[in-house]
């Protein structure tokens, strides 16, 4: 994966920005693609498709809107089930 812009992480500007500030983006650009990469990589075929150009905050926020609902109605029947009991 190639470093890529996005809402999350906003492009810093090289012509103003120290140069502490230059190394410390281009840290978190690289720990955030390795992230990335590996979240990818564990995911199935049909999963990565979606989330192969994604920053690992993306892939976090698009997951948990995806399975959160199945969750809750999970946790619904469980509570459910426990209140026949």
């Amino acid at each position: 994966m190639s470093p890529r812009t996005s809402d999350s992480l906003p492009l810093i500007r090289r012509n103003t920005a120290s140069p502490e500030e230059i190394d410390a983006y281009n840290k978190h650009c690289t720990d955030s693609t390795k992230a990335s990469c590996i979240m990818v990589s564990t995911m199935s075929s049909k999963l990565q498709k979606m989330f192969d150009k994604s920053w690992a905050c993306e892939i976090n926020e698009k997951l948990h809107k995806i399975f959160a609902n199945g969750q809750r109605q999970e946790c619904l029947g469980v509570l459910k089930a426990l209140k026949k009991c």
